[in-house]
């Protein structure tokens, strides 16, 4: 039997990414997401897993209550595959046969007890997010007579990962907000929908409120969201047209937007993100767009680290240099006490910049600072 991924459509594709950001929403079910990233892969199911220091938790495409007990939790997390799994970065696709040998793995308690007779013998891993605290990946799994995954698989899974990555950082930022789609007028964040031409086509009663107080970033002039920096207005755009193209896009994404003096408490974090089966929520079926936006000041997470992912997808390397820049040090004695170049260490900034909507360093201290002393003691 043919399982290759090599005659997946493109509406297929899109249909497991739209149920990812679905999941976000709360329209469905994030095991429900995986059943659909099961079947595109031919898998005999998938995981959303996150391990940190003896804990594991998250979902399968199979409800199997069994496989979520303690023992089965336990099993995994003393398991040598599970080093093996920390150690590989973030944003890195890899099967399983490519990090272990797999004869070992066979002979081994977790497969003998608890995954052979799940039929779990192959697996294709997606790593979204690897921190000093936590790794959090996408796995999928073939059976035994399925055989190992494919390079068409690897190239698949490259292409869908960063939108579960963003899904997941949406619902993190609409943790506290109520259900789509009777709360969105009363959703704590602010929030607006917008078509691919910025067109407002829904707000809340939070974003009203917060661009009254803030018309120096951002306003909405003849119904559409205006800005006066037309750089941030090139990023918004082009943050917004990537996330109506599900298929080609990477989600979104996060910027700065500052008024035209650039004042340290005149900036808004705008986060971007599609709005899958919009008709769902009573508007119209056109791609659309949710954006979110929340002042510099008004970030408050426990972990520095989690901030710079979330709002603005640093990576590791990147958050530890962000942090080092805090303390005032000067960038070529952080490249020297980090042990790498100052060539790479300016290359780091640059990519740093470009996340945060910033452009110099002064800025983007100013924009740290905020964050880090909105943290809890």
């Amino acid at each position: 039997m043919e399982y290759s991924v090599r005659q997946a459509t493109a509406e297929s594709i899109i249909s497991v990414v739209g149920s990812f950001y679905d999941a976000a929403y709360g329209v469905v079910e994030w095991p429900d997401s995986l059943v659909l990233l099961a079947d595109l892969f031919h898998g005999s199911r998938a995981w959303l897993i996150r391990y940190e220091a003896g804990f594991a938790a998250g979902h399968t495409s199979i409800a199997d209550a069994e496989f979520h007990s303690p023992e089965a939790e336990t099993a995994m997390i003393v398991d040598p595959l599970m080093n093996k799994v920390r150690q590989v970065p973030a944003g890195v696709v890899v099967r399983q046969s490519q990090i272990e040998e797999l004869s070992a793995f066979y002979r081994r308690p977790l497969f003998i007890d608890w995954l052979r007779h799940r039929d779990v013998y192959f697996g294709l891993q997606a790593h979204l997010i690897s921190t000093s605290h936590s790794h959090t990946i996408v796995d999928i799994s073939h059976g035994k007579n399925q055989g190992d995954f494919e390079l068409d698989d690897l190239d698949l899974l490259r292409l869908i990962a960063p939108h579960i990555l963003r899904a997941g950082q949406i619902a993190k930022l609409s943790a506290q907000a109520l259900k789509w789609p009777r709360g969105f007028e009363e959703w704590r964040l602010a929030s607006l929908i917008v078509d691919a031409g910025l067109r407002v086509v829904a707000i809340n009663s939070a974003a009203e409120t917060l661009l009254r107080a803030m018309p120096y970033c951002m306003s909405i002039f003849r119904g559409r969201l205006y800005l006066p920096v037309s750089q941030a207005a090139y990023r918004l755009h082009a943050a917004v047209t990537d996330s109506i193209i599900p298929h080609r896009g990477r989600g979104g994404g996060v910027i700065m937007v500052e008024s035209e003096d650039e004042a340290p408490d005149r900036r808004l974090v705008v986060s971007v993100a599609p709005l899958s089966r919009s008709v769902e929520f009573g508007l119209s079926g056109e791609k659309l767009a949710l954006v979110t936006l929340r002042p510099v000041a008004a970030a408050g997470d426990q972990h520095l680290d989690e901030v710079l992912d979330t709002l603005f997808g640093l990576t590791p390397s990147q958050a530890k240099l962000a942090r080092a820049l805090l303390t005032g040090r000067p960038l070529r004695q952080i490249a020297k006490e980090r042990g790498i170049t100052y060539g790479s260490a300016r290359t780091y900034l640059e990519q740093i910049y470009k996340k945060t909507g910033t452009n110099q360093q002064a800025a983007l201290i100013a924009l740290l600072k905020t964050v880090d002393t909105a943290q809890p003691d």
